[in-house]
């Protein structure tokens, strides 16, 4: 979508979705941003109102469903949405040591859990108000299973897939569906990497 001026980014925090905030922030664009970190957000949402911006902030973790369903549902009350970034994401980090159960389940729920959470109670708001643009965050590693990070690539195919069948889907309803696959990005989580 050209021009949107509603916008909810997942994972506004750091990384990815703080630099979203940034790129998208300016006069006449109002964006809701989600985060784990409420410090963090509060950064973030000061620089995009410095550059004009109208922005709200929601601490929270994407992979409470009900909470999510909550946000979207005020977001939609207050105007309606014209795109929705689902960014947040976690990884093991190293790369090197592979991943614990209990970091894959994490992931698992994070990554996609998080990512249905988002879509799931937007796509009846966008049928409803017959536009809006849905962008997923996958990653290169949803192409490959990467040594150290099973968890991880598998949750980026299945995004990567899950976009690209809801595209069909939803493209009747005036719904833009993106799958965004970035390759290694220097954020907060990719830090601890030794790759």
């Amino acid at each position: 979508m050209l021009n949107p001026k509603h916008i909810l980014i997942t994972g506004a925090s750091s990384g990815i979705g703080a630099a979203l905030a940034e790129l998208y922030a300016g006069s006449g664009v109002s964006l809701a941003l989600h985060g784990r970190n409420a410090d963090r957000l509060a950064k973030v949402a000061e620089s995009a109102r410095q550059k004009g911006a109208v922005v709200t902030t929601t601490s929270g973790d994407v992979t409470d469903a009900g909470a999510m369903e909550a946000w979207i549902t005020e977001c939609a009350r207050r105007q309606p949405i014209d795109l929705i970034i689902a960014n947040a994401g976690i990884s093991a980090g190293t790369g090197g040591s592979g991943e614990s159960e209990q970091q894959s389940r994490a992931i698992f729920a994070t990554n996609l859990n998080g990512v249905l959470n988002t879509v799931h109670p937007v796509v009846p708001v966008m049928v409803k108000q017959r536009h809006g643009q849905i962008a997923t965050i996958s990653s290169l590693a949803g192409f490959r299973g990467m040594p150290g990070a099973p968890s991880y690539a598998a949750c980026k195919a299945a995004v990567r897939i899950y976009g690209h069948a809801m595209r069909g889907e939803l493209a009747r309803h005036n719904i833009a569906v993106n799958v965004v696959c970035p390759g290694l990005i220097k954020t907060p989580m990719t830090d601890v990497n030794r790759f």
